[in-house]
């Protein structure tokens, strides 16, 4: 097998754009196919190039490892073997398997993906990876936290034998009974002793399994957020039941037969499924199965990548960009409100003048601004917010040069910040004490399931002046639901924010999709309602699993490439918490101004519902 790295493979992103940085494997002279693991992002349309946070290694390590499945399985001619490896995005595939969502992986006919849960546990789990060896097959265990902490040692030989690994809570619990908040400590501290027994971060797969495929709506858009994939199951063979190997066997073979094709759901702590494994793989390959592989796709990938032994399978799936309406080229030219009249307050904190409050032409960015981090209370060096900016959604429509062709009306060195997919406390709270010492405004896009149980912290952040968008009631992906569903996710989401803010106000007239994704038929829907489509500029890629200083780092190198713009970031990561002060500070060194973002006048509470 011969590896070449790295090899300039062109694929298309969903912008069009070309994209480059892959990973050809070839065997012999045949091309086997290729993984692309660094383009542009898909899920924020950018073009740039950039590296996964999953390390180039584990995806080699995975290849490298699947090799004698493509070519010959050492002292088995006869093996089913891998026949390919997935490459998912997990922001695209978030929810999968028939079992209870309505997509799965993008699997051929007579193609399957062995998944395991529970383990490990000695022996059974050995007994288990002796199968899977023998017969050059790869699966994807999904580890219960404890039962890591307790056998390490085979985790760590599941991951080195090229097997991915997932996580399936710390203790096994029925996660809907414990409440959001421990069952979210539940997830993390599966996560954590997971990676813990690899000694690698990154050698945990952004792969999630419920116990007993138990969730909730808000679990769901927790872990959507953090870029989790959470898996179900297509079938089951019920090997947890006090039944034989044969039949174990048999019921796998009988689910299977009906879609010909998904994820099977098998328990690698069964006394009983480790001599049924063996006897499944030799009856899957006299029937024509092949066996799939399901590995991250790098954190900028399209949306499924396969390396195949046949060429058939090796494209790379991506969407295109929706061709939406042109954006309005003007701002709102009306005479600037009071502060009073910006959603329907004053700003509390008095650093924002509102004598220099400005509407503008978006074609011509303004030249005065209020002082800069003017009239701070208790804080007289602090970054403070230059000025506000009112823009008006019935003849602005998009803003964000991620995905559309202009922007806010910004100076060179100004920054408009906003924060996503909250609240959640404590994290949204932090973000707010952090934003208040530095007496900055920003715009909030709020989840309407996330307000349901935060409503107080809503209401602070609105209360102490920040402006209130949306972003749908449960954090779907718009583009992939019936367009009545998707304009009910919005409307749904408004009315949330709207009911948990106090009576007088209501929500800014902003939106921004979860993903960026929408469609046309969406953008004309906004366009109806005045709703201004927000997208970005920047992004700190702080929904990773990154430090607080990686925050800080990211955020800047994307903000210094256009020296202003709309900076993305996500109030319910711990890691944006604890980086924000850090990330204040700096961009008042840099020179960075504030801006803060309103809609015109007072918005009525029947325009919005």
């Amino acid at each position: 097998m011969e590896l070449r790295l790295p090899s300039l493979i062109v694929a298309r992103s969903h912008t069009g754009r070309d994209v480059k940085q892959g990973l050809e494997i070839t065997s012999g002279t045949n091309r086997l196919g290729t993984i692309v693991f660094g383009i542009a992002d898909a899920r924020l349309g950018r073009g740039s190039v950039m590296l996964s946070g999953i390390k180039v290694g584990f995806l080699l390590a995975i290849i490298l490892g699947m090799g004698s499945a493509y070519a010959e399985c050492p002292g088995n001619p006869n093996a089913i073997g891998t026949s390919r490896v997935l490459a998912i995005n997990p922001s695209e595939y978030s929810q999968i398997g028939t079992v209870d969502y309505e997509e799965t992986l993008p699997l051929n006919d007579h193609e399957v993906v062995l998944t395991f849960d529970d383990g490990p546990q000695s022996p059974y789990t050995e007994q288990v990876l002796d199968a899977l060896a023998a017969e050059c097959v790869k699966a994807t265990f999904f580890v219960v936290g404890e039962m890591a902490r307790e056998a390490p040692a085979l985790v760590r030989r599941a991951y080195s034998e090229g097997h991915s690994i997932g996580s399936h809570t710390q203790t096994h619990p029925h996660l809907p009974k414990l409440g959001f908040r421990k069952a979210k400590e539940e997830i993390e501290k599966g996560m954590d002793s997971t990676i813990a027994a690899l000694g690698d971060p990154n050698a945990l797969a952004p792969f999630f399994r419920a116990p007993y495929l138990e969730m909730t709506d808000r679990l769901e858009h927790y872990l959507g957020s953090r870029r989790v994939a959470i898996w179900s199951i297509d079938f089951q063979a019920d090997d947890w039941e006090p039944i034989s190997a044969d039949q174990v066997v048999a019921l796998a073979l009988k689910r299977i037969e009906v879609p010909h094709k998904g994820i099977l759901l098998l328990h690698d702590i069964e006394a009983h499924t480790p001599a049924a494994l063996v006897k499944l793989l030799r009856e899957l390959k006299s029937r024509g199965y092949k066996i799939v592989h399901v590995v991250p796709a790098a954190v900028a990938a399209p949306k499924a990548a396969s390396v195949s032994s046949q060429a058939a399978p090796s494209g790379v799936a991506s969407r295109p960009t929706p061709a939406g309406p042109n954006l309005s080229p003007a701002f709102t030219g009306e005479a600037s409100p009071t502060g009073a009249q910006l959603q329907s307050r004053k700003d509390p904190f008095g650093s924002v003048d509102s004598a220099h409050t400005e509407k503008h032409d978006a074609a011509t960015a303004p030249e005065s601004t209020a002082s800069h981090g003017t009239a701070c209370k208790d804080n007289p060096t602090a970054l403070g917010t230059s000025r506000i900016i009112v823009v008006d959604p019935i003849r602005s429509h998009r803003v964000g040069t991620v995905q559309f062709s202009q922007t806010l009306p910004l100076n060179d060195h100004e920054i408009v910040l906003s924060f996503d997919d909250g609240p959640l406390s404590p994290e949204t709270d932090k973000v707010l004490d952090a934003l208040a010492a530095e007496c900055v405004k920003a715009t909030f896009f709020v989840v309407g399931a996330m307000v349901k149980d935060s409503t107080d912290t809503l209401r602070r952040a609105y209360a102490e002046g920040h402006t209130i968008g949306t972003a749908t009631e449960s954090h779907r992906y718009l583009s992939k639901l019936p367009l009545k569903q998707a304009k009910r996710e919005i409307t749904d989401g408004i009315a949330t924010a709207a009911a948990a803010l106090p009576a007088s106000a209501v929500p800014a007239p902003f939106f921004r999709a979860p993903y960026l994704e929408t469609t046309p038929a969406l953008d004309e829907y906004l366009i109806a309602r005045h709703l201004m489509l927000w997208s970005i500029d920047a992004q700190a890629d702080d929904w990773q699993n990154i430090t607080p200083d990686q925050v800080v780092e990211r955020a800047l190198a994307s903000v210094e490439k256009k020296g202003k713009g709309i900076l993305m970031l996500y109030d319910i990561q711990p890691q944006t918490a604890a980086a924000l002060p850090k990330l204040l500070t700096e961009l008042k060194t840099r020179g960075y101004r504030v801006v803060h973002v309103a809609p015109p006048g007072a918005v009525s509470r029947d325009t919005m519902q």
